[in-house]
């Protein structure tokens, strides 16, 4: 039952984030990025740690919220930094899954090819300097993930304690329909925001702080 409520939770939030990302960018930033930010730090204690798993132990519990928080506050003092942590969840979900790819089992060697996709995608997103897009791009993808991983969970196809292996290999070992499913979800949340947030704007420097009255503004110019 717990799996089954948590994958809900994870398809609400999911199609909030993929289909109004940009619409909702001050809220939803910090939100992904407490996700992204927790689950990642978990995953690091896992991974690097002698533990049991991610939800076996308080102590992993406690390392994913007080990264997740700390990493939620930069978000919101700078934007920017924010949206580059969603993009490198997006790097490190495909270089995951290209290990996944070749490997069943979720080692150091996986854990480190994820971060260098990781570090690809932050690099590619600050270089280009396209903040729209990474934003667009980034919490269509993530949240498109996060509808995946919460049908899995639904359905039971996948188990609470298999999180710290990560989604992407969740996916690729269980069928490769999970992995359409999610390049499908993702395609139609990159549309949908596009068509519908042409007036939405983003904060205009990258390093300043989420605010209400100008995050995501709608163009109001005089007719």
């Amino acid at each position: 039952m717990g799996g089954f409520l948590w994958g809900l939770f994870d398809i609400l939030l999911g199609l909030g984030i993929t289909l109004a990302g940009l619409r909702m960018f001050f809220a939803v930033l910090p939100i992904a990025v407490f996700i992204v930010g927790g689950y990642v730090a978990g995953m690091a204690f896992y991974h690097l740690g002698d533990e049991g798993g991610f939800f076996d132990t308080s102590a992993s519990i406690l390392v994913g919220i007080a990264a997740g928080i700390a990493l939620a506050v930069l978000s919101y003092f700078l934007w920017y930094a924010g949206a580059l942590i969603v993009a490198g969840s997006i790097g490190a979900m495909i270089g995951s899954g290209i290990m996944a790819a070749f490997s069943s089992d979720a080692d150091v060697l996986n854990f480190v090819v994820a971060l260098i996709g990781a570090a690809v995608a932050i690099l590619i997103a600050y270089v280009f300097n396209v903040p729209t897009w990474v934003v667009i791009v980034g919490t269509s993808m993530f949240g498109a993930a996060a509808v995946v991983l919460g049908a899995m969970l639904a359905l039971d196809r996948v188990e609470l304690d298999q999180l710290p292996e990560g989604p992407a290999l969740a996916a690729v070992n269980h069928s490769w329909f999970w992995v359409l499913a999610w390049a499908v979800i993702a395609a139609i949340g990159i549309w949908v925001q596009y068509t519908t947030t042409r007036d939405v704007e983003v904060p205009e420097g990258r390093w300043t702080r989420l605010q209400p009255e100008s995050y995501a503004r709608v163009d109001r110019r005089s007719t």
